[in-house]
Formats: structure tokens, sequence, C-alpha cells
């Protein structure tokens, strides 16, 4: 497991070993590639019928968000200064399970409609990327391919303990975009 630098101190992500590809370009590698995304949905179909949409048309809106969330990261990085990312982050990132405020570990996503990216945030200024999957449906548990993304914070939470990377006292939060 190496820790990437995707912009600035502040952005990075997770490259998981014998990966070609770090989890942030792996996200939007596979939204942005129709035969993966026609694959997945057509795996996924009963959860997609819950959106009222056909493979085809769940492909070109997906091909659509993805276009637009890299959009967002992209204009991050060309106006990067260390403030502003950190700001832009916290505003982007959201909890992934709500906890009580007392939590020394806790959770956070990105969402940009049925896409997550997934990172651990430490110590409220840098976020680490861990993956990113398309969410058809409300709960994480729900299915084996986001139960995968939290099996990978979990992984990577615990290897950054173990390497003394982070430790105990670091203030670390597990989110969403």
């Amino acid at each position: 497991m190496k820790i990437l630098p995707i912009f600035g101190k502040n952005f990075k992500s997770i490259q998981f070993t014998g990966k070609s590809q770090d989890e942030f370009h792996r996200v939007f590698s596979q939204c942005n590639d129709p035969e993966f995304l026609e694959e997945f949905f057509e795996l996924n179909r009963k959860d997609l019928s819950s959106w009222s949409l056909n493979i085809e048309t769940a492909i070109r809106k997906t091909l659509q968000f993805a276009e637009e969330f890299e959009n967002k990261f992209k204009s991050l990085e060309a106006k990067y200064s260390r403030d502003d990312i950190v700001t832009e982050l916290n505003e982007l990132f959201e909890p992934l399970h709500a906890q009580s405020s007392s939590a020394i570990i806790t959770s956070k996503k990105i969402k940009f409609n049925w896409l997550r990216i997934y990172a651990l945030r430490l110590d409220k200024e840098v976020y680490i990327i861990t993956g990113g999957t398309i969410k058809l449906t409300k709960a994480m548990q729900d299915r084996r391919h986001t139960i995968v993304e939290l099996r990978n914070l979990k992984s990577c939470l615990d290897n950054l303990l173990r390497l003394g990377i982070i430790n105990e006292n670091t203030v670390i939060e597990e989110v969403e975009l």
C-alpha cells in the first residue's frame, strides 16, 4: 500500500499493493469506461430498476456524472492554495455514518448522484481516498461492491495505524463524497 499525492499536500489517494492505479484514478477510470459500466449495471439490474432507468440511460448518465464530478476536482486543483483546498474539501465531504461528537474515528463521503468517493480525513486537513463506487442502494451493507469499499476503508485505517503513519491520538474521520 502506498499513499500518493493527487494535488497539494492535503489530497492523497491509496494505491493498493499489486494495483496499477491509485483509488482516486481507478474510480474515474471505471466510471468513464462504457464496457465496465454495462457489466456493472447488468449485474445490478434489480437495483437500477428502482431508479426507473434502463442500462443504456444509466451508462450515459454515469459518464455525464463522472465528467462533472472530475471537473469539480480539476477546478479545485486549478485554484489550489492550502487554505482554500482544505475549506472546499471540508465542504464537499460529509460523514459516512452518523456518529457522536466524542468519536475519535469517524467516516466521511463525497457523493455526486450515485457516484461515491470514500476517504479518511486526518486531523481535519488531509484527505486520503480509499476507494469509490456506484451506490444504487440506500445502505452500503446491502451489496457486495459497497461492502468491499467499507472493508478497504477499514483496511487502510488499520495499515496506517500498524505502520505508525498515524496513531490513536490522530483525529481520523472516514468520509464520503
